[in-house]
């Protein structure tokens, strides 16, 4: 597949299909099991196990509904002879698009726990407290707000200050006082 190796199974199950696909208005709900499912290519390989559910709502040409959910994810790659792996649980990942004059509005959360062997394995959860919102004219959003807390309570909060910066706090000893900040262009970040 495009000078991939693909092997191992996926197997979809469609639990909600409504309207025309190819136009602008349907329904889709589906739910993808990974079982050592790996693609290997140019030295770098990705294999993939547990459960995704994926959601589309498309109403109408600018109107559309994702949810992307996991409930137990894990990936691991190998490339260049490192291996990192990262557990998805309860994560749920979704964005809304809605008109705006001549323009849409992106709308975009994402929530769960995260796990990554480069963390050393630490669980840390994803909090979006304040939905990121951009115009489809701007590269960033312009407004929202997300927590990382670790197992110890100490967090990162990012808010976004405008289209082009953020502000990164470090709550570091979880006492609920933020005792660093530093502001970030989103080009740093992304």
């Amino acid at each position: 597949e495009d000078g991939s190796v693909l092997n191992g199974q996926i197997n979809v199950t469609l639990s909600n299909v409504s309207g025309n696909i190819d136009g602008d208005f349907f329904n889709v709900a589906a739910t993808a099991v990974y079982t050592n499912f790996s693609v290997a290519s140019a030295g770098e390989r990705m294999v993939t196990n547990g459960t995704m559910n994926l959601g589309i709502a498309q109403q109408g040409e600018n109107s559309q509904d994702l949810d992307v959910r996991a409930p137990s994810l894990t990936y691991t790659v190998t490339s260049a002879g490192r291996t990192s792996t990262v557990v998805l649980q309860n994560y749920e990942a979704t964005q809304r698009v809605r008109p705006a004059g001549a323009q849409q509005v992106y709308t975009s959360s994402v929530n769960g726990t995260f796990l990554s062997s480069d963390f050393a394995s630490q669980s840390l959860t994803i909090k979006t407290t304040q939905p990121f919102v951009r115009l489809s004219s701007q590269p960033y959003a312009d407004r929202g707000e997300m927590l990382v807390i670790d197992r110890s309570g100490a967090k990162v909060r990012t808010t976004v200050t405008s289209a082009t910066t953020l502000t990164i706090d470090l709550d570091a000893d979880a006492n609920g006082s933020y005792e660093t900040s530093v502001n970030k262009l989103w080009s740093e970040m992304l």
